[in-house]
């Protein structure tokens, strides 16, 4: 007798078979685990959705004829020190600030020396001991202003007393360090303010006193006064 034929169906294997057996592995200690990010909301053009979006950041609208609040100021930060105000200018800057204010103008040439106006052949005379001094004046000690004052009344007293011929001694300034001030000074004079008594001068001869003295020729009584 034939044996009975197994008439159940044949079972078909499971897609999930595969899987069993598959453990899945918790996530590490301490390691949070992060959702993910949220669908952005796309924001619309209009009015209603931006205002609604501005108010969802904490925005808040100024309403028209409002002003917006005054923004607060900074905190001065801890040790930090506000700069000390700026000295006032000295002397020295100021002088030097007004120095830029001035144009110089620079020249190569120096000014002329006044040179002796006295002829030769009188010079001779005087050198001859022909013509002599008839008036002394020694200068010696002063200043330029009371050297050119005593000058002025020496020679305005001698044309009043008729002298031709008399003698300014200032010295040769072998003890200044700015050399012979008083004779350059009254040279100057005699060449530049003096015309109404002076004819001619002339630097002595040795004997006379040399660098540090000068002869003086003057004019008549008609010429007195300055």
């Amino acid at each position: 007798m034939a044996g009975k034929r197994d008439k159940s169906p044949a079972s078909s294997p499971s897609p999930f078979s595969v899987l069993k057996g598959l453990a899945v592995s918790p996530p590490p200690a301490g390691k949070k685990v992060v959702p993910p990010p949220a669908p952005r909301r796309d924001v619309d053009d209009t009015p209603a959705d931006f205002a609604s979006a501005m108010a969802d950041l904490g925005v808040k609208p100024i309403t028209p004829g409002s002003t917006a609040p005054p923004v607060p100021a900074a905190d001065p930060v801890p040790g930090l020190l506000a700069p000390p105000p700026l000295p006032p200018p000295t002397e020295e800057e100021l002088f030097l600030s007004a120095l830029n204010g001035i144009t110089a103008v620079f020249r190569d040439e120096l000014p002329a020396e006044v040179e002796p106006q006295a002829s030769p052949r009188r010079m001779k005379l005087v050198r001859q001991g022909k013509l002599c001094p008839e008036a002394t004046l020694d200068l010696h000690g002063l200043t330029r202003d009371e050297a050119r004052l005593r000058t002025r009344h020496f020679l305005d007293n001698s044309v009043h007393h008729g002298f031709k011929t008399v003698l300014l001694i200032t010295g040769r300034g072998l003890r200044s360090p700015e050399g012979p001030v008083l004779r350059d000074e009254l040279e100057r004079y005699l060449s530049h303010d003096a015309a109404a008594w002076v004819a001619e001068w002339g630097r002595a001869p040795g004997n006379l006193g040399g660098e540090g003295a000068l002869v003086v020729f003057l004019k008549g009584r008609k010429g007195g006064g300055e």
